[in-house]
């Protein structure tokens, strides 16, 4: 009874050793935990119309928010969080510099329903206001056009 105990323990410290040996080697945890990122940023971009919760990326890769954000996190710099709503603004410059979509219509292409909300958070991630950005990019359009007039030959 006591030598089937001790091949057991020996067996189960074998097993455990080798699993620790896996989780150690980090070049095989590394192309994981990258996947993941891969796949979390595949799931923002295809989803940056609709309001995203960490919790719902987590639920779409069937892995746990707090997990999800950890690996993010160590593989980006930056949280999840952040990651989104970065993501979500870029996208909304995007369409003030190229759209003349009003800014309450890209608020809600970002994921947004309070236009309020969007333009405090736009303005804290841009630097300036949606409204501020769309004058800016007049005002180069503006700029861009009178030069081109202006050229021999041209206009």
């Amino acid at each position: 009874k006591s030598e089937k105990a001790v091949d057991s323990l020996d067996d189960m410290k074998h097993y455990i050793d080798g699993v620790v040996a896996r989780f150690r080697r980090s070049d095989s945890a590394a192309p994981y935990t990258q996947d993941i990122v891969s796949q979390i940023e595949k799931y923002i971009s295809n989803n940056l119309d609709k309001s995203l919760y960490v919790s719902e990326v987590a639920e779409s890769l069937y892995l746990s928010a707090g997990y999800i954000s950890r690996v993010f996190k160590h593989e980006k710099g930056v949280s999840l969080k952040e990651y989104i709503v970065s993501r979500k603004m870029q996208a909304a410059q995007v369409l003030l510099k190229t759209t003349k979509l009003p800014v309450s219509v890209i608020a809600f292409r970002v994921g947004y329903d309070n236009f309020s909300h969007f333009s405090q958070v736009y303005k804290r991630v841009i630097g300036v206001s949606p409204t501020e950005e769309r004058k800016e990019t007049g005002a180069a359009e503006e700029q861009r056009q009178d030069t081109l007039r202006n050229v021999p030959g041209k206009g």
